[in-house]
């Protein structure tokens, strides 16, 4: 089940207006841990308002699609002769997400946590 608090994948077209209020009952409501899809593009004290309301997720894969593809791009724009070797090229992708990942970790006060 989802209950919508104003988020939504992909990429938004304006700034997220997230109903805090409406997450803060939902938290006290329920018993299961709760999700923030659509994380991506939300501002940064936002997501960090919504973990302090109760989001115990969020995700961010249109982010690390986004760098996924613009990176392999990047590599076949700039090294177009030498993308035989799948690993040339994938070094630097993983490189671009993990840091990515370390942001969204920082970001939602998750780094030490597992």
């Amino acid at each position: 089940m989802t209950v919508p608090i104003s988020n939504a994948h992909g990429f938004y077209t304006e700034k997220p207006n997230l109903n805090f209020e409406r997450l803060a009952e939902i938290n006290q409501a329920v018993s299961i841990p709760l999700v923030l899809h659509g994380g991506t593009g939300i501002p940064d004290a936002d997501v960090q308002k919504a973990i302090r309301l109760g989001i115990n997720k969020v995700n961010i894969g249109t982010q690390l699609h986004f760098r996924y593809i613009t990176t392999v791009r990047e590599m076949l724009t700039k090294h177009a002769e030498n993308t035989t070797n799948i690993i040339n090229l994938m070094e630097p992708v993983r490189a671009a997400i993990k840091e990515d990942v370390k942001r969204g970790i920082m970001l939602c006060m998750a780094n030490g946590k597992y």
